[in-house]
């Protein structure tokens, strides 16, 4: 595939590993770096890395998130909504306060994704730590609206079945306190 891609019949060992796809190294370094080889290879390459990174297993979790999340962005697959916070398992669309706590639940889990792909960049390029500083920030920015107003709608809807409620309640009080008499 590098000789193809790069259009020349010498190819060296670094564009073999440049050409190889992220769900080799997904798949392959977790294990490649416990496997007895007769060097302690975790030791020798990941233990410098803190968390998430510290162990070989979290190291497989981490890159198996990241390969979905780098999926996502690749397909062009929504990244905060996805279409179990719109519809239902029945392919019916979710509606009224449904929709909206269904819409804010999906926020806290991909902020913890981003944080998760930013910590994971600084720990593997601390050089770039500086350029990543902000992303977080941004991104917090860029959800906030939208978070608020979901927040915002919540609420209203609640005031909205909540006065509902309280009207019920008072049409029942009525009719009781009118009696049988009353109602026929």
């Amino acid at each position: 595939m590098a000789r193809r891609q790069l259009g020349r019949d010498v190819v060296s060992r670094d564009d073999v590993i440049a050409h190889l796809m992220l769900g080799f190294w997904v798949h392959r370094c977790p294990k490649a770096l416990l496997a007895d080889s007769g060097v302690d290879m975790w030791k020798l390459v990941a233990s410098n890395y803190s968390a998430p990174l510290d162990s070989a297993e979290e190291l497989a979790k981490v890159m198996a998130k990241l390969l979905r999340m780098r999926n996502r962005v690749a397909h062009h697959e929504a990244l905060l909504f996805r279409a179990k916070h719109v519809f239902r398992r029945n392919g019916e669309a979710k509606q009224g306060a449904d929709l909206v706590t269904s819409l804010l639940s999906a926020i806290p889990p991909f902020l913890k994704e981003v944080e998760l792909t930013v910590r994971t960049a600084e720990i593997l390029a601390p050089m770039a730590t500086k350029s990543l500083a902000s992303v977080l920030d941004n991104v917090r920015a860029d959800i906030g609206p939208i978070e608020a107003s979901l927040t915002a709608e919540r609420r209203r809807l609640r005031e909205v079945r909540d006065a509902r409620l309280a009207a019920r309640l008072a049409e029942l009080t009525r009719r009781e306190e009118e009696g049988p008499s009353q109602a026929a």
